[in-house]
């Protein structure tokens, strides 16, 4: 009962977080995952900012879906984020997984993340989010450089991406490590090309979780030791 006294009667989870905090105090250590969830998928429970981060990536993306299923775009942010609670508890870093493409990808700039930040979580983790979406925001892209082929966007990007956190990169490893898995099976025509730009990068994203990388650097190699008609190349 005392335990039950300790839990937001409100919140939806209420006999989860009973069970985890009489878990924790018999001294049984949980992982984040096994912790925090959220509704969207009923097998990983988020907290109440992440949950808020999730709804507010979900509305900016709006109507977009992935580009090789009929899925609502938010479930690759989800995917990624759920990736990185293996390596981190850190609420900046699982929130920036969430928003690494609403920058990049919809209608909502800095300023407006910003201040929805603000009202959701502290002054400082406010900032740090930011700033890991924005370096995880690609500045090399065809809309900004339309004269530069592919190789060049994706040269220059790899620079600036080398120079970024080891948080960031870290997220990093978690979106190559989603995204790998859906165009090799979708996209085969794209996979080679896009497998090698991937390897490439976790050559020069050093900084990030180790055990991530790894894992990143596994998946790639894999999904390229069975891929058998690598092209040379694209320009697009």
């Amino acid at each position: 009962m005392v335990c039950l006294f300790l839990v937001k009667k409100s919140s939806h989870y209420d006999v989860y977080l009973c069970q985890t905090v009489f878990l924790m105090a018999r001294g049984i250590r949980l992982t984040y995952a096994a912790i925090i969830g959220v509704k969207f998928a009923p097998s990983f429970y988020m907290n109440e900012v992440l949950e808020t981060v999730k709804n507010f990536a979900d509305e900016a993306h709006g109507e977009q879906k992935r580009k090789y299923t009929p899925e609502r775009y938010i479930v690759h942010p989800v995917r990624v984020m759920e990736i990185c609670t293996k390596v981190t508890t850190g609420l900046p870093s699982l929130a920036a997984a969430l928003l690494h493409d609403v920058l990049e990808d919809t209608q909502v700039g800095k300023k407006e993340l910003y201040a929805f930040l603000l009202r959701v979580m502290k002054e400082e983790e406010a900032k740090q989010t930011t700033t890991l979406v924005e370096e995880l925001t690609d500045v090399y892209t065809k809309s900004a450089y339309p004269r530069w082929n592919r190789r060049k966007r994706k040269t220059k990007e790899s620079g600036r991406i080398e120079k970024t956190s080891g948080e960031s990169q870290t997220v990093k490893y978690a979106d190559i490590i989603d995204n790998c898995k859906e165009i090799v099976e979708h996209d085969p025509d794209f996979a080679g090309v896009f497998l090698l730009e991937c390897r490439s990068l976790l050559n020069v994203m050093i900084t990030g979780n180790e055990a991530l990388r790894q894992e990143a650097i596994e998946t790639v190699d894999h999904c390229l030791k069975n891929y058998h008609a690598l092209p040379d190349g694209i320009d697009q």
